[in-house]
C-alpha cells in the first residue's frame, strides 16, 4: 500500500510539470532538427506551428522546450516516457515504442535516405543486402525504417546526432549515413564546418522511405491518451479549415 501511495504521489508531481496548473497549457519537448524545428527559425519551425495551431483550435496553448547536449533525442524519449513532458516531437513511428508512448496521427512527412561521399561508386536499388560490405552511420536513439533497423547483418555505427554522422562520413569513418534529406541539406547550408565541405556529399536517390512525423505522448497517468485525442481533433480541424496548408506554404514545407 505504501509503494502504491508513493507511485501515485510521484505521478502527480511529474504531471504538475508536464501539465500546467493553468490546465490549458500543454508542454512538449523537442530537439534542434531544422528545418522541421529549431530555436533559430521563426515560430520554432513549421512542425511547431502545426502543433500549436492544432491545440489552439481546441482551446489549449502549446509550449515548447528544445533540448540540446549529448544525444538530445534520447533525452526527449526519456523525459516523455517518465512523464516530465506530455509529449515530444517530431518522432517516427515504431511498433516497439508503442509500449512506452501513444503516437499521434501523422502531421507531416520527411524523406529518409542515404548520403555518400561524392564520386564513390555505391549503388543502392532498395535491397539492403547490397550494402553489407559498407559501414553505415546512424543517429543514436533514432528509429529509421523497420526493415533497416532489423537488418542486423549491416555494419552500423551510431553517433550522437545528425551533424556528427556527417562529420564521420567526411572523415571516412563510415561509407554511408542514413539521415533525413532536408535536415542534412540544412546542415550543409548553415553549419560552418559542413558548409565548407558540402560538395563532398551526395544523396542517393530515391529515399529509403518517406517517413511520417508524429508526436509521442507519455503513458504515465492518463493525460497522454487524452491529449492524443485532442491533437487528432485539432489537426483534423486545421486541415479542414485551411490553416494547415497556410502554415506549410509559409515555411515552404508543402
Amino acid at each position: 500500500m505504501k509503494n502504491l501511495f508513493m507511485f501515485t504521489l510521484m505521478s502527480l508531481i511529474l504531471f504538475s510539470n508536464a501539465w500546467s496548473k493553468d490546465k490549458k497549457i500543454v508542454k512538449l519537448v523537442t530537439i534542434e532538427w531544422p528545418p522541421y524545428v529549431s530555436s533559430k527559425i521563426e515560430g520554432k519551425g513549421w512542425t511547431s506551428q502545426v502543433i500549436k495551431a492544432a491545440f489552439e483550435s481546441q482551446g489549449y496553448k502549446a509550449k515548447f522546450v528544445i533540448v540540446k547536449g549529448s544525444s538530445p533525442w534520447g533525452q526527449v524519449l526519456k523525459m516523455v516516457k517518465d512523464g516530465r513532458f506530455i509529449g515530444g516531437y517530431p518522432a517516427y513511428y515504431s511498433e516497439d515504442r508503442t509500449a512506452s508512448y501513444f503516437f499521434s496521427r501523422s502531421f507531416g512527412r520527411g524523406p529518409l535516405g542515404f548520403f555518400k561521399r561524392k564520386g564513390e561508386k555505391i549503388e543502392f536499388d532498395g535491397a539492403l543486402e547490397s550494402l553489407k560490405k559498407y559501414k553505415i552511420g546512424i543517429v543514436k536513439n533514432y528509429v529509421n525504417s523497420e526493415t533497416f533497423d532489423k537488418a542486423d547483418y549491416l555494419k552500423k555505427r551510431a553517433y550522437k546526432n545528425d551533424r556528427t554522422s556527417l562529420v564521420m562520413l567526411n572523415k571516412k569513418r563510415v561509407d554511408l549515413v542514413l539521415l533525413d534529406k532536408l535536415v542534412t541539406k540544412h546542415h550543409l547550408k548553415f553549419d560552418p564546418y559542413l558548409k565548407a565541405v558540402k560538395s563532398n556529399f551526395e544523396f542517393i536517390e530515391p529515399p529509403l522511405e518517406n517517413k511520417n512525423l508524429h508526436i509521442i505522448f507519455t503513458k504515465v497517468g492518463n493525460k497522454g491518451k487524452e491529449f492524443t485525442a485532442v491533437f487528432l481533433k485539432g489537426l483534423t480541424e486545421i486541415r479542414n479549415n485551411g490553416e494547415y496548408e497556410k502554415i506549410l506554404t509559409k515555411y515552404n514545407a508543402n
